[in-house]
């Protein structure tokens, strides 16, 4: 298997936190994972019977608990690397599929996709974004959220190797909101047409945050 880049970084992340009270009482609970955001829990409580994708999901999604275990499907390149740190079996849990959030070959497949925290930890944000998209059914929702500018905020080591923020732009005089990832370098890609995007202040940990939604539309 090829050495992702910034895996010894989050493997070690998980080690330690898969111990912690936080992880063993809030995480394999069977109720809402205290990380996730309570916009993004309210959107999928209204969805009961939705499909999801979790991508970049780490060790355990931060889903369990919210999504029924038989509508979730978690993915996460280092899965096998987690299957050797934690006992899925002793805990009821199906490991991720082994698979990066680029290479998902899923089309039109998934009410809805997400991604927490782990966009701007991809090889190739670009593709990922567009593979995610992919999966999800015309008229379902791609949820893409995480810390703004997390590449700037953890100076570049590891997985964070880019930043994204949800911005206010203005193209021929005609302004609209939209997802930016942007490099180490400056380059940087836009994604417009959001359903819903909001930035707020994570107060337990003094950082932003964003919530970025958007659908698919039907076919034609």
């Amino acid at each position: 298997m090829q050495t992702i880049k910034g895996s010894d970084h989050e493997i070690a992340f998980w080690k330690q936190f898969i111990q912690s009270d936080r992880f063993l009482n809030g995480w394999l609970s069977n109720k809402k994972t205290p990380e996730l955001n309570d916009l993004v829990y309210m959107f999928l409580l209204g969805q009961p019977d939705a499909d999801v994708l979790d991508c970049g999901s780490g060790v355990v999604s931060i889903l369990h608990g919210t999504v029924k275990e038989s509508n979730l499907t978690s993915a996460d390149p280092l899965g096998h690397a987690y299957n050797e740190i934690f006992d899925y079996n002793k805990h009821g849990l199906i490991m991720p599929l082994p698979r990066a959030c680029e290479d998902l070959t899923f089309r039109d497949m998934y009410d809805v996709v997400h991604i927490s925290n782990a966009l701007d930890h991809t090889q190739d944000p670009q593709a990922a974004y567009l593979a995610m998209f992919r999966a999800v059914k015309p008229g379902g929702f791609l949820i893409v959220q995480g810390f703004v500018n997390e590449g700037t905020h953890e100076e570049w080591t590891g997985f964070h190797q880019h930043n994204i923020d949800i911005k206010e732009l203005i193209t021929n005089g005609v302004e609209y909101t939209a997802l930016v990832i942007e490099s180490k370098n400056g380059d940087a890609v836009v994604y417009q047409n959001p359903y819903f995007a909001r930035k707020i202040h994570i107060d337990l940990l003094g950082r932003d945050w964003l919530i970025w939604i958007t659908s698919k539309p039907l076919e034609a």
